[in-house]
Parts: structure tokens; sequence; C-alpha cells
């Protein structure tokens, strides 16, 4: 009999040990892939965050991770077999998680058309639901083409001209979905596609080129009429507004609109009436320009792979 106990309080000692050891190389993993990924080093971010999946196959967000590195190294098959996998982990977040430009290469596909519904059903369940659910779908994937890109500049430094005419085009292939729709429908509004997706009509029109203006116009005065029927922020309205007088070669209201030089460092446009410019920001929903302008500093860092206190 006491050599049983002996035996058993043995292998309960090893079997606690390796646990410990197991979860010590399980965190480490973690490290090692999160900080390769601050140093922009895509290959090893992906071997690490594989490696740590194996011994935490129920993590949600490495899992995501490591579709978003697969993605990244253009790896379509791959990045939506493992975003698969994390949404089926049934995370609230999820959703959001797919909205990330990084996906841009799986948004034409029927699977992905197929899941993002999926996923669009699961937010409804806790949010209410989307009268018109497929127009925010469309939206959905329009930001996705939007957003697209940028990370891969980070990765790819090399390439930065080229991803920027891809860009371009993806633009203009959202600005036709977008005039199609509110030709027919008007400007699209929260109560009818939702809040949390709605932005992407905004950023299609902000992200037009400076010969665009006439139209960047008419599309304020839809937002502007938007904002007042409580359907849109007033923030949105404030980016384009100044976005326009600075095409314009006019000064901005709202010191919404800044400017890198070759060092990286960024800096506001010109404003009229300067002294009162955090007020009129307040007013429209927007943080104190000095907040604004640091937080436009780390992301132009964070682009250029430099290291932020984010």
């Amino acid at each position: 009999m006491k050599k049983l106990l002996l035996f058993t309080l043995l292998c309960c000692y090893c079997i606690t040990t390796y646990c410990q050891k197991t979860d010590t190389c399980c965190n480490d993993l973690k490290t090692l892939y999160v900080k390769s990924e601050a140093e922009c080093n895509l290959q090893n971010a992906l071997t690490y965050c594989l490696s740590y999946t194996c011994c935490n196959p129920s993590d949600y967000y490495a899992l995501y991770d490591v579709a978003r590195y697969y993605a990244l190294s253009h790896k379509a098959d791959s990045a939506f077999t493992y975003l698969l996998k994390a949404t089926q982990l049934d995370n609230d977040s999820a959703l959001f998680h797919m909205k990330n430009g990084v996906f841009v290469d799986l948004v034409d596909r029927p699977e992905w058309n197929k899941l993002a519904d999926n996923m669009l059903q699961r937010y409804e369940r806790t949010h209410g639901k989307i009268p018109k659910r497929e127009v925010t779908l469309m939206l959905f994937n329009c930001w996705i083409k939007d957003q697209s890109h940028y990370e891969e500049m980070r990765y790819y430094p090399g390439e930065v001209e080229a991803l920027w005419a891809t860009k371009n085009q993806l633009d203009l292939e959202n600005l036709s979905v977008l005039q199609n729709y509110v030709k027919d429908n008007g400007w699209p509004k929260y109560s009818e596609v939702g809040k949390d997706f709605s932005s992407a009509a905004f950023l299609i029109v902000q992200h037009q080129n400076p010969d665009s203006t006439r139209l960047m116009k008419r599309y304020l005065k839809l937002i502007k009429k938007a904002v007042k029927e409580g359907e849109w922020d007033a923030d949105c309205y404030a980016l384009l507004y100044d976005r326009i007088q600075v095409y314009h070669g006019k000064k901005q209201l709202y010191g919404t609109q800044g400017i890198t030089d070759k060092n990286g460092k960024v800096s506001i446009e010109p404003i009229k009436r300067a002294w009162g410019v955090d007020k009129r920001r307040k007013k429209m929903g927007l943080k104190p320009l000095s907040e604004y302008l640091k937080a436009l500093q780390e992301q132009e860092d964070w682009l250029n792979g430099k290291k932020t206190d984010q």
C-alpha cells in the first residue's frame, strides 16, 4: 500500500513539474511571437505563434494572430483556415477582428461572405437586428478594402509604392460601390446599417484624391444632414470638412489634417483661428489637439516599424 501511495505521489509530482515547464514554454513562445511582430519579423512571429497554438489550441487571440500572419504572408487559404478556427470559439469580438485590412485577399471569396454573415448574426443576438443587413455586409467588405495594405507596408518596405497603387485602385472600386448605393438609397444611416459598420462610407469619401473635391463636397452635405438627424457622428463631418479645405489650399477649422516630413515627424496643417481649435474640436466630439497629434505620431511610427508606447 505504501509503495502504491509513493508511486502515485511521484506520478503527481512528475505531471505537475511537466505542466509547469509546459506553461513556461508556452508563455515564452507567446512573448517571442509578440516581440517578433513588434520587430516586424513576420516569419518568426508566425513560427512562434504556430508553436504557441499547439499548446494552447483554444486561445482565440493566438489563432487570430496566426490567421493575420498568414494573410500578411500572402497565404490566403491558411489565413482563412485559422480565422475559421478562431471564430468557431464563439468570441463576441470575432466580427470586429475580421474587420481588418490584412484580410483583403479573402473578401471576394464566397466562404468569406458566408462566415461574415454568420458572425453578423452572432453580433445581432447581442446588439439587435440590423434592418439592411446586405448593405452592412457590403460596407464591411468595403472597410477592409479601404484599410488594406497599411500593415503590409511595415513588413514589405520595398513594396510601398506598389502597395499604394493597389490601394488607390481599391479606393476607386469602393467609390463606385458607394456611389451606386447612394444614388438609389441616399447616405447610409446608423439606424439602417449599424453604427459599428457604417464608417466605411465616410472612409471611402475621405480617402479620395484632391481631384475629387467636388464629389467630396456633395457627400459632405449628406453627412451634415445625417449629423443633424442623429444618424451620423459630427467628428466625421469635421474630418471631411478639413480635408476639403486643405485640398483647396485653405486653412482647416478643426485641426484634423496632419502632414509628415521626410524624417517621419508629423505636424498639423495651418488652422484658422487656431486659438479656439480645442473648443471647436470638443463640440465635434474630437479629443484635444495635443492628444490627437500624439496619436498621429504614434500611428506614423507604427507604420514605419518604430516602437511606440502603445
